[in-house]
C-alpha cells in the first residue's frame, strides 16, 4: 500500500469514529490527507497566511471558534472562500520534535461545531492522539513501523471516546468495542462476531440484520426499545472497508432536559460523559441558579471543590470571591478564628489590628465548608447561628458584623449516621443539607475511566516535557477492573508515577506503582468478578508487606513507602479488609504476620 493511501485509509477511519472530518498537510501546506469536503483538496498546495501555517511555522495548537474572525484571519489567503464554522489545529511533530506537517479537525455546520463546543477538551485529547498516530505513519514509511504499534494506538484512541462504538471491518466482523459500549453490552466477548450475531445481542432480530449488511454503503440507523443504533460505513478508495456503529439512548436524544444550564468554567474540566456524571453537572448547575446552601457528599477524591467551583462561576454570584476552607485541616483550637475572626488582643498571639473571618472575606461571595463532617459540636452551633442570623461577631468584639454569604459544605462522611451516634447536631444537619448531590465514585462510572487517565497522560506528558505514552490493554484492563478506593484523586497519582517510571512508548504492568502492580498478576479478566478478586489479591499483598516490615508505626511506614501508598492510606486499607483484629488479638513486639493471621 502506497504512502498516501496509507494516510488516507488511516484518517477516513478515524473520522468515522470521532463524527468529525480530518485535513492534514505537509510540512509544505500540500494537503495529504482529508475526508468529506476536505478530500478534494488532497495533493493540492493549500492558501498560505492560514492558521494551518501558522501552526507548522510556531508549533502551537489552536482552537478557532470563528472562522474568518480570527487574529490571523484577515491575512489568509483562502479567507473569502472558507467554509468551515470551527476548527481545531496540532502539529505533527516526529521523534526529534521536528515538524512534520499539521492536522486538524474541521467542523462545516452548526451540529458540528456545537458537538465540537461542548466537548472541547475531549477533542483536544483526540487531535493530540491523531497527531501521534500520524506521525508514527510518516515516519513508518521509511522506518517501516510495525502494525501492531499503530493497531494499539487506534485502539487507545477508540477508548478515549466517550460514545457507545463499535467497528466493523469490510468482512463483517467485530473488530474493536469501545470501553463505554463494553460497559452497556455486558455480554460475552463480541470481538470477532458477525454483525448478525451484534444485532441479535442488541435484540433486532435476524431481519435486521440481513437489511444492515444488504446497505454496504448508505448510512442507516435503528431504533428499538429506546436504543438507537446509528451505522455510518466506512468508504476507502471508493469501496467498503467497515462500519462505524454507534450505540445511543434515543429517547434521552430526542427529548434533552428542557433549560439546559449554562455550564461555569469548572464544570467544562470534569471529564466524562456518563450519564451518572451528567446528572450530576445538571443537578449542580440548576443549584447554582439558587441562593440556597448545598451539600456535597462524596468519597474523597471525587471532585467536590471541583463542583463546588462550577456552582460558583455559574451563580450570581460569581463575581464576589470563593473562599475555601479545610475544616479538617485546621486544628479545632483555631478553627473558630479562622472563621469568626478575631480583634487586636483577643488573646496572646492575636495580630495588632485584628484580623477577618472566613465569613467576612467571603462577604457577596460563596463560602466552600470543606470537610464539614470534621466539625466539633461547639463550631457547628456558632455557625448554625451565623447562618440563620446572617451575622458575625469576632472573638473578643462587641461590634456585629452583618454578612451576605452562600454556603457550600462538603463531606466525605456518612452525617445522618453520625447524627444518629450524637457526633453531628441533629439540626445543624438539616440546615445544611437543603440541596444534597451525591457525587458518584469512579467505580460507579467505569466508562469515563479511559478518558479521564487520557487527560492526565496529556497533563503530565506536557507538564514533564515528555513525549505522548500510551497504555498498553493490560493496563487499561486493570484501571477497568480496580476498585479505585481513592477515586480521581487516586488515579492522577497512579498516571503521575507511571509516566515517571516508563522507559519506553508505553505504560505497562512493570510502570505500575508497587501496591497495583501486585494485583496485576495475573489480571482477572471476568468483569462481574473483578472487584473482589483484586480486594483479595490486595488484602494478601498487604499483609505479605506486613509480614516482611512488622506492624510498629514506624515498620508501617517502610511497608507503606514499598506499596507506594502513604501512611493513612495504609491504615485505611486495614481497616477496610478487617486486618486489625490481628492488631488486637496480638501486642507482642516481636510478632510476625504469617498466611491470614499473626503468629509468635
Amino acid at each position: 500500500m502506497s504512502y498516501s493511501k496509507k494516510i488516507g485509509n488511516f484518517v477516513n477511519l478515524v473520522s468515522a469514529i470521532l463524527g468529525v472530518e480530518i485535513g492534514a498537510v505537509d510540512n509544505n501546506m500540500i494537503a495529504i490527507a482529508g475526508t468529506g469536503k476536505y478530500r478534494n483538496n488532497v495533493g493540492h498546495k493549500r492558501p498560505g497566511k492560514s492558521y494551518a501555517e501558522y501552526c507548522l511555522t510556531t508549533g502551537e495548537s489552536v482552537i478557532l471558534e470563528n472562522p474568518r474572525y480570527g487574529a490571523h484571519c484577515n491575512s489568509c489567503e483562502g479567507r473569502n472562500i472558507c467554509p468551515y464554522s470551527m476548527s481545531m489545529y496540532s502539529p505533527i511533530l516526529n521523534q526529534n520534535n521536528l515538524i512534520e506537517g499539521a492536522v486538524f479537525f474541521l467542523a462545516y455546520t452548526n451540529r458540528h461545531r456545537q458537538a465540537m463546543v461542548q466537548s472541547i477538551n475531549q477533542y483536544k485529547n483526540y487531535l493530540s492522539q491523531v497527531s501521534s498516530m500520524l506521525s508514527e505513519l510518516i515516519e513508518g514509511n521509511a522506518l517501516k513501523m510495525e502494525k501492531q504499534r499503530l493497531t494499539c494506538k487506534l485502539e487507545t484512541l477508540i477508548n478515549m471516546v466517550q460514545e457507545k462504538i463499535v467497528v466493523v471491518n469490510s468482512e463483517d466482523k467485530i473488530t474493536h468495542v469501545s470501553m463505554a459500549a463494553k460497559e452497556v453490552l455486558k455480554t460475552r466477548d463480541l470481538l470477532g462476531c458477525g454483525i448478525a450475531d451484534f444485532c441479535l445481542e442488541m435484540g433486532f432480530g435476524n431481519v435486521k440484520a440481513r437489511d444492515l449488511i444488504r446497505a454496504a454503503s448508505n448510512p442507516a440507523h435503528m431504533e428499538k426499545g429506546g436504543m438507537r443504533l446509528e451505522i455510518r460505513p466506512i468508504i476507502v478508495e471508493q469501496e467498503f472497508a467497515g462500519r462505524i456503529i454507534r450505540i445511543e439512548d434515543y429517547l434521552r436524544r430526542a427529548f434533552p432536559i428542557p433549560n439546559s444550564p449554562k455550564l461555569g468554567n469548572a464544570f467544562l474540566k470534569i471529564i466524562g460523559s456518563s450519564r451518572v456524571i451528567k446528572e450530576v453537572i445538571e443537578q449542580a448547575g440548576h443549584a447554582a441558579d439558587t441562593q440556597s446552601i448545598v451539600l456535597l457528599q462524596g468519597e474523597t477524591g471525587t471532585g467536590k471543590e471541583l463542583i463546588a467551583r462550577g456552582i460558583h462561576e455559574k451563580s450570581s454570584r460569581r463575581y464576589g470571591p470563593l473562599v475555601i476552607v479545610n475544616c479538617s485541616a485546621i486544628p479545632e483550637g483555631l478553627l473558630e478564628s479562622e472563621i469568626l475572626g478575631y480583634e487586636e488582643g483577643a488573646f496572646t498571639g492575636a495580630r495588632r489590628n485584628g484580623k477577618p473571618g472566613k465569613f467576612e472575606l467571603a462577604d457577596k461571595g460563596t463560602l466552600f465548608l470543606d470537610e464539614v463532617g470534621d466539625l466539633g459540636l461547639s463550631m457547628q452551633s456558632k455557625l448554625l447561628r451565623i447562618i440563620e442570623d446572617g451575622i458575625v461577631e469576632r472573638i473578643g468584639g462587641i461590634l456585629p458584623r452583618k454578612v451576605d454569604v452562600r454556603i457550600i459544605a462538603a463531606t466525605n462522611r456518612n452525617l445522618e449516621q453520625m447524627v444518629k451516634q450524637g457526633l453531628f447536631r441533629e439540626d445543624f444537619y438539616y440546615r445544611i443539607n437543603v440541596v444534597p448531590i451525591n457525587l458518584i465514585p469512579l467505580r460507579a462510572r467505569r466508562e469515563d475511566i479511559a478518558s479521564i487517565a487520557s487527560h492526565f497522560i496529556n497533563q503530565f506528558c506536557s507538564a514533564f516535557g515528555k513525549p505522548h505514552k500510551i497504555p498498553s490493554s493490560d493496563v487499561m484492563d486493570l484501571f477497568l477492573k480496580y476498585s479505585w478506593p481513592g477515586n480521581i484523586r487516586e488515579l492522577r497519582n497512579v498516571i503521575e508515577y507511571m509516566l515517571n517510571m516508563a522507559p519506553g512508548d508505553f505504560l505497562t504492568l512493570n510502570d505500575l506503582p508497587p501496591y497495583l502492580k501486585v494485583l496485576s498478576f495475573p489480571v482477572e479478566r471476568d468483569i462481574e468478578k473483578h472487584v473482589t478478586h483484586l480486594d483479595l489479591l490486595e488484602s494478601d499483598a498487604i499483609e505479605s508487606v506486613l509480614q516482611k516490615y512488622g506492624i510498629s508505626v514506624m515498620q508501617k511506614k517502610k511497608a507503606a513507602d514499598f506499596l507506594g501508598i502513604s501512611l493513612p492510606t495504609l491504615y485505611r486499607r486495614i481497616e477496610k479488609y478487617n486486618l486489625t483484629e490481628y492488631k488486637r488479638k496480638h501486642k507482642h513486639a516481636n510478632q510476625k504476620w504469617i498466611g491470614v493471621g499473626f503468629t509468635l
